[in-house]
């Protein structure tokens, strides 16, 4: 079910339990509030009585965020080892991509750090903010396109676009201007097709009536009767061969635990005299990727987009905002628009972080259209207004509270970077490494530390590990730790984190050695090779 959905059955339910939920590690549940101490410790009271924070496992926030910032399109940037936002792509330089989240103006991520970026939820089949004439649909009774909205002023006017191949399962978004009208009325006629037969969905966005109106096939599990407010508002239909759920900025207007069928066709339509207008910002449909797989990227040492197709185009991208990215190949700039760009990457390279100290978390936080970002940092500040995330790689953050739905609790003590430079080990050169010719079949780096930690972690963030490959061990002062493939599956792109506790016996006052290596038989013996992106250090301290 929808997590939406399960949000609202709670509301009918009965009131949600006040203050803070903590989870504990054997997953029992307790309420009571969240602080940070003046020493930068995280605290957690319930009632009369405090309650260990190294029992929880997490904390969850109830509270309702607030609206998303208008964006015509949004897009998600994922980072490595699970990391995600979700932002409007503004510019591009030489060192950052800058993307507009739902709780800042500007994050500035940089090149080398990004995965991949692409569309939440799937791969978008049709997107119009209309900066220009409706050149992609067939219009009626000639709507007016101006301050890149397309105007509906008198009835009879419409605009509709077909979609080739029909979606099956995905999701329609369109951005319009909310308002009570006299009797002028804006309905989103959604094409579906269902057996063969029409099944269309019209959604009344703007009207005389004092709510929104859904008319469909078949009885609704759940109607909203969500109230009409003058301001730019966002309606999201999502829709697959199981269900039709239709949201108003996030809450839902109308929901059927039934699939619709197809869609075909999008339209917009005026009807009903008068002189108010009505007016839509963008429309975006959008194919779900549930069940494909993420693809691998080509060449890891030069950016590259990829198109709704598949294909994909290697070169040096040199500007992205709202509109879509430029990249330059051959001396020549090509422009590609969304959604034609169905996602890009960056050339890997070097990510400088900077070292953190405090409460290690993960924060999830709500985004837009029902999304979450997963961001990995140290707790700088926290309360009722806002957290405030030092990241290793974006800086400071500060997330609104109302936005922040829970806490992941890692480790109190300091994250400390060894090596950001990407290595590959092995013995062959390959295609899709950070670095396709391999340097040998060892690294080494080294720490200094002043004091023994009690406990604490060497942490490395590799690719290509695999259960079967050949065996890569990781060694303290000489101590050896564990094989990374022991914790590892299928080898792979994407790059995780292994996490590896070293014994008390194994630090050093000064200077502390790590080494990656292959461990290959016999004298010039062939492995598979493995791609080290990152080398840290993490001391666990006292609360």
């Amino acid at each position: 079910m929808n997590p939406r959905l399960v949000f609202v059955a709670l509301l009918l339910a009965g009131p949600l339990a006040r203050g803070d939920q903590g989870v504990r590690r054997d997953g029992e549940r307790v309420s009571g509030t969240l602080s940070l101490t003046a020493n930068g410790s995280f605290a957690f009271r319930e009632g009369d009585r405090d309650v260990g924070v190294a029992e929880l496992e997490l904390v969850r926030f109830a509270g309702k965020p607030p609206p998303a910032p208008g964006v015509h399109l949004w897009h998600q940037v994922r980072l490595e080892h699970g990391e995600v936002l979700h932002g409007e792509v503004r510019a591009l330089d030489e060192t950052h991509l800058i993307v507009r989240t739902a709780w800042a103006e500007r994050v500035a991520v940089p090149r080398a750090a990004v995965e991949r970026v692409g569309f939440p939820g799937g791969r978008p089949a049709f997107f119009d903010s209309f900066d220009g004439p409706p050149t992609d649909w067939t219009t009626a009774g000639d709507p007016r396109v101006a301050d890149g909205r397309l105007v509906f002023a008198k009835s009879g006017q419409s605009a509709e676009t077909g979609l080739k191949p029909a979606v099956a399962a995905g999701r329609v978004g369109v951005t319009f201007r909310g308002a009570v009208t006299t009797a002028r009325r804006l309905n989103l006629e959604l094409g579906f097709v269902e057996g063969g037969k029409p099944a269309p969905v019209r959604i009344e966005l703007v009207g005389p009536g004092e709510r929104f109106t859904v008319e469909a096939p078949g009885r609704a599990e759940y109607d909203g009767r969500l109230k009409r407010s003058a301001g730019e508002r966002r309606l999201v239909a999502e829709f697959d061969r199981d269900r039709l759920q239709v949201f108003v900025d996030g809450f839902v207007l109308w929901s059927r635990e039934a699939g619709p069928g197809e869609l075909r066709s999008v339209r917009l339509a005026a009807d009903g005299e008068g002189v108010d207008e009505a007016a839509v910002a963008d429309v975006l449909v959008t194919r779900a990727d549930a069940g494909v797989k993420t693809r691998d990227w080509g060449d890891l040492m030069r950016d590259a987009v990829r198109s709704a197709e598949g294909d994909e185009t290697f070169g040096t991208l040199a500007a992205a905002g709202p509109g879509g990215v430029t990249l330059e190949l051959k001396g020549k700039k090509l422009a590609i628009r969304w959604p034609a760009a169905a996602e890009f990457t960056f050339r890997r390279g070097p990510v400088p972080e900077r070292e953190t100290a405090g409460e290690h978390v993960r924060a999830i936080v709500a985004a837009a259209d029902g999304g979450r970002d997963v961001l990995d940092g140290a707790v700088r500040g926290f309360d009722g207004k806002a957290l405030v995330l030092a990241h290793a790689v974006l800086g400071d953050l500060t997330i609104p509270r109302q936005r922040l739905e829970e806490l992941r609790l890692r480790f109190h003590g300091r994250r400390v970077p060894v090596d950001a430079t990407p290595h590959h080990l092995g013995t062959r050169a390959a295609f899709g490494f950070a670095v396709p010719k391999p340097e040998g079949v060892r690294m080494i780096k080294t720490v200094s530390l002043d004091a023994a930690p009690r406990e604490g972690f060497a942490v490395v963030d590799a690719a290509r590990v695999g259960a079967k490959t050949t065996p890569v061990e990781v060694r303290w002062n000489g101590v050896l730790l564990s094989e990374l493939n022991r914790l590892a599956d299928k080898p792979g792109p994407e790059v995780r984190a292994y996490r590896l506790a070293v014994p008390a016996t194994a630090w050093r006052v000064g200077e502390n050695e790590v080494e990656v290596r292959l461990r290959v038989d016999g004298d010039g013996g062939r492995a598979t090779g493995v791609d080290v992106r990152a080398v840290r250090l993490e001391v666990v301290e006292g609360r």
